[in-house]
């Protein structure tokens, strides 16, 4: 079977939750369609989060052989107690992982850790205050991961810290899924802070990290720069939007125009072909 079918095979599968979820808040009457996205809030929300599984699937066709950790042993927790911890939770336990998320575990103090992030956070914002310009980038990220592994004591409790996903190739990659691009800016933080604890988590490996936005409800690029509260916190650079996301997840034999033709198709949407934004 090749990828192609196998995208509509996720698709078939997954359409019922999506049209549950998108008729509860106004299927398709009073919505405009670019690609996949829609530029009504609560439909860009809700078919946002119907996606996220459906994107986690796909990246399972690209992604094998381990590439896709199911938990990641960060900073003071070997593999093998990471795969024991997680087996005991969610294979052998009754705890259910029903976001597909990836736990990062580590030994870091978590009261320290979370202090320390917060301490970043609201400097971060201090100087912001004054300059509108600054945005949170990746040499941000290394410096606090360096800073934090330097100062926060470890503990002998293992604390798991999920993230949306995972990929592992020559960097281990950590990735935030966003529903929409305009959340607003008390979530933006909770996710950078999110975001930031996980990165110093992970300790000494080679890594990087993004955002990658599902439905891009006003978030279109203006002036070279994406608008949207998170493009106003984050640099550009770590954020994944439309065909960006998918060249990252999705098998490279079906582009982002193919899967634009195969979702219209397949939920029977008599609606503008994909064109891409910026």
């Amino acid at each position: 079977m090749n990828n192609r079918t196998e995208i509509q095979r996720i698709l078939q599968q997954h359409f019922p939750e999506l049209k549950d979820k998108t008729e509860k808040v106004g299927w398709l009457n009073e919505i405009v369609f670019e690609g996949v996205y829609f530029d009504t809030h609560k439909i860009a929300i809700k078919l946002g989060e119907s996606l996220e599984p459906i994107l986690h699937h796909v990246a399972k066709l690209r992604y094998a052989g381990g590439k896709l950790p199911r938990s990641v042993a960060g900073h003071g927790v070997s593999q093998k107690e990471a795969d024991e911890y997680y087996d005991k939770k969610y294979e052998i336990g009754q705890a259910t992982n029903r976001n597909n998320a990836v736990p990062i575990l580590t030994r870091l103090d978590a009261s320290n850790l979370a202090g320390f992030v917060a301490s970043r956070l609201e400097t971060f914002f201090q100087e912001r205050s004054s300059d509108k310009s600054l945005r949170f980038g990746i040499g941000d990220f290394l410096k606090l991961s360096n800073d934090g592994l330097a100062e926060i004591p470890l503990q002998d409790e293992i604390i798991e810290l999920p993230v949306d996903l995972c990929l592992l190739e020559q960097h281990l990659t950590l990735m935030e899924m966003k529903s929409t691009f305009d959340t607003d800016d008390g979530k933006t933080k909770q996710e950078l802070s999110k975001m930031m604890k996980a990165f110093v988590a992970v300790g000494n490996k080679p890594k990087r990290l993004y955002f990658g936005v599902i439905s891009n409800n006003k978030g279109f690029k203006k002036n070279g720069e994406w608008s949207g509260r998170l493009g106003s916190f984050v640099s550009k650079d770590l954020i994944l939007v439309e065909d960006q996301l998918w060249n990252l997840l999705a098998p490279q034999d079906v582009s982002f125009e193919n899967f634009s033709d195969l979702f219209r198709t397949q939920y029977s949407l008599n609606l503008p072909k994909y064109k891409k934004v910026g």
